[in-house]
């Protein structure tokens, strides 16, 4: 393949990738009348910084906040603490059933997470454990893609 159609594709991937991020950064600056409008657009009719100002002003959101940056914390180092060994062992230790394994967290890629939301919810309310941070981790603290990309 040649350099140009290599660059060609990684342009445009790139594009593919950023879109979202540029969207939602352009479409925090639209009006009421930007959102409801029947006709598409990428850049608001005019700039208004109304959507800040009401998500700052809100009396919870440095709760949000908080509340963002703990899960987010718990549930990164948690992945990285269950990831990390398994991938470890699935790459430099010898042992029966290993491709096995190593086949069966994969295939939980196959899995969409929207599938399980109501089997996590019921088990995470059967613990006891709605409305806590526990709660919101635990589901998520096993990924087969993080394995898999340490794998």
């Amino acid at each position: 393949m040649s350099k140009a159609i290599r660059t060609t594709l990684a342009a445009l991937l790139a594009a593919i990738i950023t879109f979202p991020f540029l969207y939602g950064f352009s479409a925090s600056f639209f009006s009421v009348v930007d959102f409801t409008d029947s006709q598409a657009r990428f850049l608001p009719s005019a700039i208004s910084l109304r959507n800040y100002a009401l998500a700052l002003s809100h009396r919870h959101f440095p709760r949000y906040v908080l509340n963002s940056t703990i899960t987010s914390v718990m549930l990164s180092l948690l992945r990285l603490a269950v990831s990390i060994p398994a991938a470890f062992a699935l790459t430099h230790l010898r042992f029966r059933g290993q491709r096995l394994i190593a086949g069966i967290i994969m295939a939980t890629l196959f899995i969409p997470s929207d599938v399980l939301l109501y089997e996590n919810y019921s088990t995470i309310a059967s613990m006891g454990l709605l409305d806590s941070y526990v709660g919101i981790v635990l589901p998520s603290i096993f990924s087969g893609a993080s394995v898999l990309m340490l794998y």
